[in-house]
């Protein structure tokens, strides 16, 4: 009888409650839980149980609820993730702040911003409507910039002519 599937009749470990599996299937033969929310739930209370029968234990307060918790590690700061998702947002707008404030002190620098990029075809363009081709525009530009930074680092005399060769 080639083919033919037959099914086992478990009963679920967390909820008591029947579900079948393909017995040769070897991962469904395995299988302990009906739902993945049993298996969740049973790993839940498995944790909650290693930590009371854990070498070390602490008695945590929350730092968003106030709620002292059970907890392994002496490091926990909250007793959900709703709770660590408040803590998380508190944090990144300390951090927010303490930025804003050292920029406005003058310890930190202000990021500079990008300049914008320009794409090919918009070069391009720039450059028909000058009455030029891509690579005289573009030489332009450069020496432009080149005369710009000149002037900002108080260099006058043009190191790149000709003449000075």
């Amino acid at each position: 009888m080639e083919g033919v599937c037959r099914t086992v009749n478990k009963a679920c470990e967390y909820c008591g409650n029947p579900f079948w599996v393909d017995e040769f299937d070897k991962n469904e033969v395995r299988r302990l839980y009906c739902s993945d929310f049993c298996r969740s739930e049973a790993w839940r209370e498995k944790a909650k149980e290693r930590i009371r029968v854990g070498k070390r234990t602490y008695n945590v307060g929350c730092e968003i609820c106030g709620k002292i918790f059970l907890t392994n590690r002496s490091t926990n700061k909250t007793c959900s993730p709703e709770c660590h998702h408040q803590r998380e947002l508190r944090l990144k707008r300390e951090q927010s702040r303490k930025r804003r404030e050292d920029i406005k002190n003058g310890i930190i620098k202000r990021p500079e911003k990008q300049k914008k990029v320009e794409t090919l075809t918009e070069v391009q363009r720039k450059a028909q409507a000058a009455g030029m081709t891509y690579g005289k525009y573009m030489e332009q530009q450069f020496l432009k910039q080149l005369q710009e930074e000149r002037e900002r680092n108080g260099r006058t005399k043009d190191v790149h002519k000709e003449s000075d060769r």
